[in-house]
Parts: structure tokens; C-alpha cells; sequence
């Protein structure tokens, strides 16, 4: 019999962010510093959309090295401009020293191969501009923890 197995908090919305991250900017960083500004400590990305100068970004493979069955390949550069089509995740500064930015995306290089997965801090500068929807999250946060099943650190959501 299969198991559903969960990790969750009750929460409820707060206030909602509209911002433009402006050129050469990086992605990440300017979503945490949003957040800063705004004074969100927890957050959904509800949207993230724009163009960077390139990109770095990552994604799960198989793997028989890795309890779980798969590790993340190295981050790979797409050079651009790109259009980054679609972005979302989530955001939590309540660790200053290791905020948690788990922001996943979709991008379309210059010669129209798209590209998704995994994106972090320093690899992804602002071409023209990134508008992004921040809509804040109160009652909960989140923070990297260790997970020994699968032997991977994960932001797991704890009540606040």
C-alpha cells in the first residue's frame, strides 16, 4: 500500500510585492533583497518573468551514487540574452546567514531551445528588466535541513 507523506504548515497571505529587478541585477539576489525592502521574511515567487544576460541553471539526474536514485548536475551556463518565460518558488530570510531561495524556472535561449530547471545565487544577471510577484506568507518559514532518507539538504516548512 502506498504511503502520502507530508511536511506542512498553516499559513495565511500577507501582503503582495510588485517589483522590477533592473539590469545586471542577479536574479536571486534581488529577489532577496525585494524582500528585504519590503520587509517579507517569507514568501511565495508567484511570478518571475524578463530577460537575464545568460544563465545558470541546474536539474536532477539518475544516479546510482545517491540513496535517492539521482544527484543535481553542475550548474550549466546558457548564454543569452535569454528570455526567462516563467519563474516561481519560495523565499525565506528568517536565516540571514542562509536565506532560502528555491526558485525554479523555464528559459528560451537565443536560438529557441528552451531550458528549465534550478537556479542560484551569482549566475544570473538581469539583461533589460525581471518583473517578479512577491506574495508574503505569514505564519510560516522555512529552512535548509538535512534529510537523511534521501541524504540531501531541503527548505522543509516549520510554523513560525
Amino acid at each position: 500500500m502506498e504511503q502520502t507523506r507530508i511536511s506542512l504548515v498553516q499559513a495565511k497571505p500577507g501582503k503582495m510585492i510588485l517589483a522590477r529587478l533592473m539590469r545586471d541585477t542577479d536574479l536571486i539576489e534581488g529577489i532577496i533583497e525585494t524582500c528585504r525592502q519590503g520587509g517579507i521574511e517569507t514568501a511565495a515567487i508567484q511570478i518571475a518573468i524578463g530577460s537575464l544576460r545568460w544563465a545558470e541553471l541546474s536539474w536532477a539526474v539518475p544516479s546510482t551514487k545517491t540513496k535517492r536514485g539521482s544527484e543535481r548536475r553542475p550548474p550549466m551556463r546558457v548564454d543569452g540574452p535569454v528570455e526567462f518565460l516563467s519563474g516561481q518558488g519560495v523565499v525565506c530570510l528568517e536565516n540571514p546567514t542562509k536565506p532560502v531561495v528555491h526558485l525554479h524556472g523555464v528559459l528560451c535561449d537565443p536560438s529557441g531551445r528552451t531550458w528549465g530547471g534550478h537556479f542560484f545565487p551569482g549566475g544570473n544577471p538581469i539583461h533589460s528588466t525581471m518583473d517578479i510577484v512577491l506574495n508574503e506568507i505569514e505564519g510560516a518559514r522555512m529552512s535548509w535541513e538535512y534529510d537523511p532518507e534521501i541524504d540531501l539538504e531541503l527548505p522543509v516548512p516549520r510554523p513560525k
